[in-house]
Protein backbone atom coordinates (compact mmCIF):
# COMPACT_ATOMS: atom_id res chain seq x y z
CA UNK A 1 0.00 0.00 0.00
CA UNK A 2 1.00 3.50 -1.19
CA UNK A 3 2.14 5.56 1.75
CA UNK A 4 0.71 9.35 0.53
CA UNK A 5 1.15 10.19 4.22
CA UNK A 6 5.09 9.84 4.94
CA UNK A 7 5.91 10.42 0.91
CA UNK A 8 7.70 13.62 1.37
CA UNK A 9 9.32 13.55 -2.40
CA UNK A 10 5.84 13.44 -3.72
CA UNK A 11 4.13 16.51 -2.84
CA UNK A 12 1.86 16.56 -5.26
CA UNK A 13 0.20 13.12 -4.06
CA UNK A 14 0.47 14.36 -0.17
CA UNK A 15 -3.38 14.85 1.29
CA UNK A 16 -1.45 17.89 3.85
CA UNK A 17 0.19 19.67 0.73
CA UNK A 18 -2.85 19.56 -1.48
CA UNK A 19 -5.06 21.05 1.82
CA UNK A 20 -2.03 24.01 1.76
CA UNK A 21 -2.61 24.69 -1.92
CA UNK A 22 -6.39 24.45 -1.82
CA UNK A 23 -6.38 26.95 1.18
CA UNK A 24 -4.06 29.07 -0.78
CA UNK A 25 -6.07 29.48 -3.62
CA UNK A 26 -9.59 30.15 -1.84
CA UNK A 27 -7.74 32.89 -0.60
CA UNK A 28 -6.42 33.95 -4.02
CA UNK A 29 -9.29 33.58 -5.40
CA UNK A 30 -11.14 36.04 -2.54
CA UNK A 31 -8.32 38.23 -2.54
CA UNK A 32 -8.39 39.16 -6.37
CA UNK A 33 -12.51 39.55 -5.71
CA UNK A 34 -11.81 42.20 -3.11
CA UNK A 35 -9.15 43.93 -6.21
CA UNK A 36 -11.81 43.96 -8.09
CA UNK A 37 -14.27 45.70 -5.41
CA UNK A 38 -11.28 48.42 -5.00
CA UNK A 39 -10.68 47.39 -1.36
CA UNK A 40 -7.54 47.12 0.37
CA UNK A 41 -9.11 43.92 2.75
CA UNK A 42 -7.73 40.77 3.06
CA UNK A 43 -9.57 37.41 3.22
CA UNK A 44 -8.01 37.43 7.13
CA UNK A 45 -9.85 40.71 7.59
CA UNK A 46 -12.92 40.21 5.79
CA UNK A 47 -13.22 36.77 7.94
CA UNK A 48 -12.85 38.53 11.02
CA UNK A 49 -15.74 40.38 10.07
CA UNK A 50 -17.91 37.97 9.54
CA UNK A 51 -17.02 36.61 13.27
CA UNK A 52 -18.26 40.28 14.68
CA UNK A 53 -21.30 40.19 12.34
CA UNK A 54 -22.18 36.83 14.20
CA UNK A 55 -21.22 38.35 17.64
CA UNK A 56 -20.82 41.60 17.99
CA UNK A 57 -18.59 43.26 21.12
CA UNK A 58 -15.70 39.77 21.09
CA UNK A 59 -12.91 40.95 22.64
CA UNK A 60 -9.11 40.47 20.39
CA UNK A 61 -8.80 37.33 23.03
CA UNK A 62 -11.64 36.08 21.98
CA UNK A 63 -10.78 36.49 18.41
CA UNK A 64 -7.57 35.25 18.44
CA UNK A 65 -8.51 31.71 19.97
CA UNK A 66 -10.95 31.31 16.52
CA UNK A 67 -8.42 32.25 14.06
CA UNK A 68 -5.22 30.54 15.86
CA UNK A 69 -3.43 33.63 15.42
CA UNK A 70 -1.26 34.87 17.98
CA UNK A 71 -2.79 38.37 19.33
CA UNK A 72 -0.36 40.99 17.57
CA UNK A 73 -1.72 39.45 14.84
CA UNK A 74 -5.53 40.28 15.50
CA UNK A 75 -3.97 43.58 16.47
CA UNK A 76 -2.86 44.57 13.12
CA UNK A 77 -6.05 43.10 11.80
CA UNK A 78 -8.13 45.16 13.83
CA UNK A 79 -5.96 48.38 13.40
CA UNK A 80 -6.37 48.22 9.83
CA UNK A 81 -10.27 47.45 9.95
CA UNK A 82 -10.22 50.56 12.24
CA UNK A 83 -8.36 52.43 9.66
CA UNK A 84 -10.99 51.62 7.14
CA UNK A 85 -14.00 52.62 9.47
CA UNK A 86 -15.53 49.14 8.93
CA UNK A 87 -14.93 48.07 13.45
CA UNK A 88 -14.19 50.27 16.48
CA UNK A 89 -12.80 49.46 19.84
CA UNK A 90 -14.29 49.88 22.57
CA UNK A 91 -12.57 50.12 26.16
CA UNK A 92 -14.06 47.55 28.83
CA UNK A 93 -15.15 49.67 32.07
CA UNK A 94 -13.61 47.60 34.30
CA UNK A 95 -10.13 46.80 32.95
CA UNK A 96 -8.54 49.79 30.48
CA UNK A 97 -6.31 46.59 28.54
CA UNK A 98 -9.27 45.36 27.53
CA UNK A 99 -11.05 46.15 24.22
CA UNK A 100 -14.19 45.06 22.54
CA UNK A 101 -14.51 45.11 18.72
CA UNK A 102 -17.79 46.21 17.43
CA UNK A 103 -18.59 46.62 13.70
CA UNK A 104 -19.12 49.68 12.26
CA UNK A 105 -22.01 50.75 10.09
CA UNK A 106 -19.36 51.40 6.93
CA UNK A 107 -18.27 47.50 8.38
CA UNK A 108 -21.86 46.13 8.53
CA UNK A 109 -22.69 47.45 4.85
CA UNK A 110 -19.49 46.04 3.39
CA UNK A 111 -20.28 42.43 4.76
CA UNK A 112 -23.95 42.81 3.34
CA UNK A 113 -22.23 44.22 -0.33
CA UNK A 114 -19.66 41.45 -0.32
CA UNK A 115 -21.27 38.50 1.66
CA UNK A 116 -23.42 37.42 -1.74
CA UNK A 117 -20.07 37.88 -4.08
CA UNK A 118 -18.37 35.91 -1.88
CA UNK A 119 -21.34 32.67 -1.55
CA UNK A 120 -21.31 32.87 -5.16
CA UNK A 121 -17.77 32.25 -5.52
CA UNK A 122 -17.61 29.39 -3.22
CA UNK A 123 -20.92 27.91 -5.15
CA UNK A 124 -18.94 27.81 -8.37
CA UNK A 125 -15.73 26.32 -6.54
CA UNK A 126 -18.36 23.64 -5.14
CA UNK A 127 -20.72 23.35 -8.07
CA UNK A 128 -19.55 19.71 -8.85
CA UNK A 129 -19.95 18.92 -5.42
CA UNK A 130 -23.24 17.81 -4.06
CA UNK A 131 -24.67 18.72 -0.66
CA UNK A 132 -24.01 15.16 1.00
CA UNK A 133 -20.46 15.38 -0.32
CA UNK A 134 -20.06 18.86 0.79
CA UNK A 135 -21.43 17.33 4.58
CA UNK A 136 -18.96 14.76 3.85
CA UNK A 137 -15.58 16.91 3.04
CA UNK A 138 -16.66 19.01 6.02
CA UNK A 139 -16.61 16.57 8.26
CA UNK A 140 -13.36 14.94 7.01
CA UNK A 141 -12.07 18.86 7.56
CA UNK A 142 -13.48 18.66 10.98
CA UNK A 143 -11.94 15.35 11.68
CA UNK A 144 -8.45 16.61 10.44
CA UNK A 145 -8.72 19.90 12.68
CA UNK A 146 -9.97 18.25 15.93
CA UNK A 147 -6.84 15.62 15.36
CA UNK A 148 -4.76 18.75 15.66
CA UNK A 149 -5.75 20.45 18.54
CA UNK A 150 -6.29 16.82 20.37
CA UNK A 151 -2.37 16.64 19.48
CA UNK A 152 -1.67 20.18 20.81
CA UNK A 153 -3.63 19.62 24.01
CA UNK A 154 -2.25 16.59 24.59
CA UNK A 155 0.91 18.37 24.02
CA UNK A 156 0.14 21.14 26.68
CA UNK A 157 -0.45 18.69 29.07
CA UNK A 158 2.88 17.00 28.93
CA UNK A 159 5.31 18.22 31.07
CA UNK A 160 8.65 19.94 29.25
CA UNK A 161 11.59 17.59 29.51
CA UNK A 162 12.81 17.82 33.14
CA UNK A 163 10.03 19.65 34.87
CA UNK A 164 8.42 17.21 37.87
CA UNK A 165 4.76 16.58 37.94
CA UNK A 166 3.32 16.53 40.97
Amino acid sequence: MKDLLGDIFHLDASPSYQLYRISRLLRLDIRRLFQSLETVITPEQWILLVRLNEKDGQSQVELSDKFFKDPPSITRMVDALVKQRFVVRVSDTKDRRRFSIYLTHDGQNFIEKTQPLVVEKRRHVFREFSSSDIEKFISYLNLIENSILDQERHKAMTPVSGEVSL
